[in-house]
């Protein structure tokens, strides 16, 4: 081996072995933005209060985050979970998909500064070259993928109309999860409950549910018709 194969190898070899502090490092990072966050808001967030709380330099906060739009974005993106089609197959069908959303989207709507960000976000994801574009994209078409193969399952377990469009259906009601976030943001928090309660109808008229509990009952010897 030559001497400059050698170096090549243990360049090589240097650059593999940064990786796991840098990852960590990152995960640090976006770990303190959220508690930044939560505590006082996205207001709060400024790349020497990140720097503070880690003890990580300025230099590396910023060569990690570019801008405080790239930490805001890759706290969020750290924190999301999002369920995506295999996790379901792995899972399976919750016991009553429309209230396991509720109190899905009721946990959500319960972190009143992760919501504002959330929105926050949104507002910038309408310029194509900001980091909230790529992410919420990205993250939109997961939840349209996760929703249309639940779709697919409540009608094959006779919860949603056979009639349906599994794909449109989850637009809609991705649409819907995302409107109702904002309702709620730009309110004071005291209709949650009510704002929870209106996704659940919406859910269910989207789905066609009501009908589909009708036929199940018409069509039950037990109830008599």
């Amino acid at each position: 081996m030559t001497s400059q194969q050698s170096r090549s190898q243990s360049s090589h070899r240097a650059k593999r072995g940064n990786y796991a502090p840098s990852l960590a490092r990152k995960e640090a990072i976006s770990a303190a933005v959220l508690d930044i966050v939560d505590a006082s808001g996205y207001d709060a967030v400024t790349i020497g209060q990140v720097s503070k709380a880690t003890g990580i330099p300025q230099s590396s906060v910023l060569y990690h985050f570019p801008t405080r739009d790239h930490l805001l974005v890759g706290a969020m993106e750290s924190a999301a979970q999002a369920i995506t089609a295999d996790e379901l197959d792995k899972h399976g069908l919750p016991a009553d998909p429309i209230i396991w959303a509720r109190d899905m989207f009721r946990a959500v709507l319960g972190n009143r500064n992760r919501l504002l960000l959330e929105v926050y976000l949104r507002g910038l994801a309408s310029q194509p070259d900001n980091p909230a574009h790529g992410y919420l994209l990205r993250r939109g078409r997961e939840a349209v993928d996760w929703w249309t193969q639940l779709c697919k399952q409540l009608q094959d377990a006779h919860q949603m109309h056979a009639g349906l469009d599994p794909h449109t259906t989850a637009v809609q009601i991705v649409s819907l999860i995302s409107g109702l976030m904002e309702v709620s943001a730009y309110s004071d928090g005291s209709n949650d409950e009510r704002i929870c309660d209106d996704l659940v109808t919406g859910i269910r008229c989207l789905t066609c549910r009501g009908w589909q509990e009708f036929l199940a009952y018409a069509n039950n010897p037990a109830s008599g018709r």
